[in-house]
């Protein structure tokens, strides 16, 4: 029998397939220890947050794709479409360093809310962030060139 509130991990078995006027079965799952159980829901918390965030990646992603498309369609030589590329480009760095302050934004708002799972999430940003910086070109040199264009022109 499953206790209401529920306690724990707790899973669905369906009815057979035949029998249409069955009501679902809901199952206590027992292979997880308490402590175990805690650290899956606080796993699938984490998870479940992180995956929400990645959507604030889109605006970064939507700048980068129209540097691109402006970048293809540069005709040498013509200096609005040459500015035009560098405003994409400016707009491209300043996106990703805007989701990335956000992401750390929301993190530190999470922790006054719940600081166990606000600590978590923070260390798992903190992880990625530096596997990044250290494992990634890429993200270095958007590192370096948010940087440049923030003082470009001091």
């Amino acid at each position: 029998m499953v206790e209401f509130p529920f306690k724990g991990l707790v899973y669905e078995e369906m009815p057979p397939s035949n029998d249409f006027n069955s009501r679902r079965i809901l199952k206590q799952c027992t292979l997880f220890t308490d402590e175990e159980t805690k650290e899956i829901s606080n796993a699938a918390f984490v998870m479940e947050k992180l995956f929400k965030n990645i959507e604030r990646s889109i605006a970064a992603e939507k700048a980068y794709n129209e540097f691109k498309d402006e970048l293809r369609n540069l005709k040498s030589g013509d200096k609005y479409a040459i500015a035009e590329v560098d405003r994409r480009f400016c707009a491209y760095v300043m996106e990703f360093r805007l989701f990335l302050e956000h992401w750390k934004k929301y993190i530190s708002d999470l922790k006054k809310i719940n600081k166990h799972y606000g600590s978590i999430y923070e260390k798992l940003y903190s992880d990625v962030t530096h596997e990044a910086y250290d494992t990634c070109e890429e993200y270095v040199l958007a590192y370096c060139l948010r940087n440049y264009v923030v003082h470009a022109y001091d």
